[in-house]
């Protein structure tokens, strides 16, 4: 067994090779070293193989597996300690040995970090950051100072992960990846620092014994990722410490403020800031046990969560070399037609699996991938999700503020069977404000569905149905018809709604989120029409494999949450 693990979570091959190799020339020489590939093509195998050194670990980790990279390194490693090695970063030959020196010289504290330069595509040092200690020194930085001059002034002083080392043995993976019970996206090392450094002080280590990579590319990277999330999640740590009783008074005021200023800048970026500047007066003027939970920071901190997880995981559908033109349909107003079709169609859809696997293992991916189209439509996706769809929908509809789409908001266990259904809806657009597949022209108290009028889940009567769906998989084993389609509704069934994003944000419509996954489109149907929009059906082929989960638990919750906010 190793003293220490160098974890490297690998995403780019560009300068993994220099990584590796800094790596390996440590003049502590007892140390193992894990190259995590998580590469849609494994394309890091042939780096780690050409350097054939026993010491080295190659790790394919799986797009299905429910752990990040980073995780599942630190649950391989069975070093003492562990060193982080970003992928595109390089290590002084004296890195490790001056870590493990500082751990004997301080055993009792967790993590140990030294100063690090910032380097090109070259190599070349284009930054030095000012060093907190001289050569040889050690000092010990305690949670008051993190709290003050890191979570106050929302500044990293410490540095990125590959300037650290931490006790394996006295750390656990709730330390490394989360806040207070908060999955961290963007600012991982900064919860990591304040979650170890309530054992104990960290060891600060005079000198530059790392090289950390500033490259073009990684930057526009995270600009499409993560960056939102590193921007939020400091006021995470804000309101954390906050509650907690650490950052108080003076400290507390400057930091709302600093927030506010960041925000305010970075909001035409990111448009899921804009909601969490709305709510930072909270800082200010709720009570400091209570900022940790209040219901509209988590509301606004689930949103922007996941905006940022939409933006990871877009994707255009490719089109296929021997896709058809697409069918022409004569237009009934020329100026709307026009308004409508310069929008993109984008998919928006969460599922349960991963990005790799939704293609092949979701009804939406397979019915997806044998169509054709002459301009493809954008899929917005949700992959391995937990969230509440009003909170994704919602993140879906922000986003389009900047970036308009007709807005599909699919199941992933719906197959689109219809040859023509990029047409249909835009089509249907030209009649409504908002589209389902079936609905009810009319709606009743204490109605617990679109389709059932009574509480005892009786169907209303036919006359006021609407739409018609396939079920079964893939192949429809049967046809529901319930009632012509085409016409004005006053719910729709929440399978598949359809709506021009410029619409929902001009008249301000927006999905619940207290209905996490059920209710929710009953819900946007009632406050759709009370903003004015038309809704109403529109026949388009699909096929659903799920017929709903009426009377469970989860439901009857959501049904009492909407009679409550309705007072039925």
């Amino acid at each position: 067994m190793a003293t220490v693990s160098i974890l490297i979570p690998g995403r780019r091959a560009d300068y993994l090779g220099r990584a590796l190799i800094s790596a390996q020339r440590q003049t502590f020489g007892d140390v193992e070293i894990l190259v995590g590939d998580e590469t849609p093509d494994a394309a890091l195998q042939p780096i780690v193989d050409r350097l054939d050194d026993a010491r080295i670990r190659y790790i394919r980790h799986s797009p299905d597996d429910a752990l990040r990279i980073d995780e599942v390194l630190w649950a391989r490693a069975s070093g003492r300690y562990v060193k982080w090695l970003g992928d595109s970063d390089m290590l002084m030959p004296e890195s490790v040995e001056r870590l493990v020196d500082a751990f004997r010289r301080a055993p009792d504290s967790v993590l140990a970090f030294h100063g690090r330069v910032f380097v090109d595509a070259n190599d070349s040092v284009v930054d030095t950051p000012r060093s907190l200690m001289k050569v040889n020194e050690l000092g010990l930085v305690g949670r008051d100072l993190l709290v003050r001059e890191m979570v106050g002034e929302l500044r990293n002083f410490v540095g990125e992960t590959s300037n650290v080392m931490v006790d394996r043995q006295r750390a656990s993976a709730d330390d490394i990846f989360a806040y207070r019970g908060f999955k961290l996206d963007g600012l991982g090392d900064v919860g990591m620092y304040l979650n170890l450094a309530e054992r104990a002080p960290l060891i600060a280590v005079g000198g530059y014994w790392s090289m950390s990579r500033r490259d073009a590319s990684e930057r526009a990277r995270r600009l499409q990722t993560y960056e939102s999330a590193a921007i939020y999640e400091w006021e995470l740590f804000v309101r954390g410490e906050a509650a907690s009783g650490r950052l108080t008074g003076a400290a507390l005021a400057e930091a709302a403020a600093r927030l506010q200023r960041v925000y305010s800048a970075r909001k035409g970026d990111f448009p899921e800031l804009a909601r969490l500047l709305d709510n930072l007066g909270e800082l200010t003027t709720v009570a400091a046990p209570e900022l940790f939970d209040t219901e509209r920071f988590r509301s606004g901190y689930a949103s922007a969560r996941a905006a940022v997880a939409a933006r990871t995981s877009q994707a255009a559908l490719g089109v296929s070399s021997n896709g058809h033109a697409a069918a022409t349909i004569a237009p009934r107003d020329t100026d709307r037609l026009t308004a409508v079709t310069a929008k993109p169609v984008r998919l928006v859809c969460a599922t349960r699996v991963s990005q790799e696997r939704f293609m092949t293992d979701t009804a939406l991916g397979r019915s997806l991938s044998a169509h054709r189209y002459e301009q493809a439509p954008e899929l917005l996706l949700y992959a391995n999700n937990s969230t509440g769809l009003p909170t994704l929908y919602n993140a879906a509809i922000e986003q389009s503020a900047s970036h308009p789409a007709i807005l599909v908001f699919v199941h992933d266990d719906v197959s689109i069977v219809d040859f023509f259904w990029a047409e249909r809806v835009q089509e249907a657009l030209r009649h409504f404000d908002v589209v389902g597949l079936a609905g009810n022209r009319r709606r009743l108290p204490r109605q617990p569905a679109w389709a059932f009028g009574t509480p005892d889940f009786k169907w209303d009567d036919a006359a006021y149905l609407s739409g018609s769906v396939g079920h079964g998989n893939g192949f429809p084993s049967q046809v529901s018809r319930f009632g012509p389609a085409g016409v004005e509704c006053k719910l729709l069934d929440g399978l598949m709604l359809i709506a021009d994003s410029e619409r929902l944000v001009q008249a301000g419509v927006r999905f619940d989120e207290q209905f996490a996954f059920h209710f929710y489109d009953v819900d946007f149907c009632r406050q759709a029409e009370s903003k004015g929009l038309r809704m109403g059906t529109w026949p388009i082929s699909v096929v659903h494999e799920s017929g709903g989960a009426f009377g469970s638990a989860a439901w009857r919750a959501g049904y009492e949450r909407y009679l409550r906010k309705y007072g039925e």
